[in-house]
């Protein structure tokens, strides 16, 4: 009777991976990535993307369904950051913004790849190139350092969310948790039987430009001081000693604080290992 069980059970086995494997030469992969977030955004130029990297890492699902076609489930928990004061641009130091921000992002990922696996795993290709798209639900929290305290940002109301607005000229309070797309490119190549390594990048393309916590203008400073110290010290830390004239940005009428006709994003690189899970092998 064992050795029926064992036997039915064998053959249901066998029969259940011909009718996922066969048609599509299908299989699982589970990996690990470690790489880097690079923010781009109000507070940072081009060619400083690069300086205000931090670290980044992820651990996901793949499904290889169709020779070209896989759907990818991960998960990320990075951190980006910028500083006006490093910058060097005068207009930037001179605002003297700075923030940084943990990230954390669920992705739902179709990767396409150039070369088609045209049989079981084993026999994928040695190197492939693909890309990538999606959509990805992330949360993060800016956070400015004030006498060695990290301060969260979005309570605080730095352009005037929380002001009395009468004639509806702030924003309204923002969302710490957002949706974005994924784009990217990367190429994999194959270490083994069961193990794939890849590098690839991508970039995020959110729908808020409150990653920094700086879109718009500079609040009435008054109003802000009477509501919260803090907010105010926050929102404008004009650096006076570049100033020409020796007075804050937020003096001058309708000073603008940053940029909000272009939403913020993120660059993640990464290296990912992978494992492809087998189907059960009976005696």
């Amino acid at each position: 009777m064992r050795r029926f069980i064992l036997l039915l059970i064998c053959g249901l086995t066998i029969n259940l991976t011909s009718v996922l494997a066969q048609p599509n030469r299908s299989y699982f992969a589970v990996s690990l990535s470690g790489g880097v977030m690079n923010y781009t955004g109000d507070l940072v130029v081009t060619e400083q993307i690069i300086n205000f990297s931090r670290p980044a890492f992820s651990i996901g699902a793949f499904y290889k369904f169709d020779p070209f076609l896989g759907a990818r489930l991960e998960v990320t928990h990075g951190s980006i950051a910028a500083d006006d004061g490093k910058s060097n641009n005068d207009g930037l130091r001179l605002r003297n913004l700075s923030f940084r921000s943990p990230i954390t992002a669920l992705d739902a990922q179709l990767i396409f790849d150039f070369i088609p696996t045209d049989g079981p795993y084993y026999r994928r290709p040695l190197l492939t190139p693909y890309v990538f798209a999606g959509i990805s639900v992330f949360a993060f929290n800016p956070k400015a350092e004030l006498n060695g305290d990290l301060i969260d940002l979005k309570p605080l109301g730095t352009e005037g969310q929380f002001l009395t607005d009468p004639d509806n000229r702030y924003p309204d309070p923002y969302s710490l948790v957002q949706i974005a797309i994924p784009l990217g490119v990367g190429i994999r190549y194959r270490i083994g039987q069961n193990w794939d390594i890849s590098a690839e990048a991508g970039f995020r393309k959110t729908y808020t430009d409150y990653l920094d916590d700086a879109s718009t203008f500079y609040p009435n400073m008054a109003e802000l001081l009477a509501q919260n110290p803090t907010a105010f010290v926050l929102s404008d830390r004009t650096n006076l000693a570049l100033s020409p004239d020796g007075t804050k940005l937020s003096e001058n009428p309708n000073a603008i604080r940053a940029n909000s006709s272009t939403d913020d994003g993120w660059w993640t690189t990464k290296i990912t290992v992978s494992y492809i899970l087998d189907f059960v092998r009976c005696p």
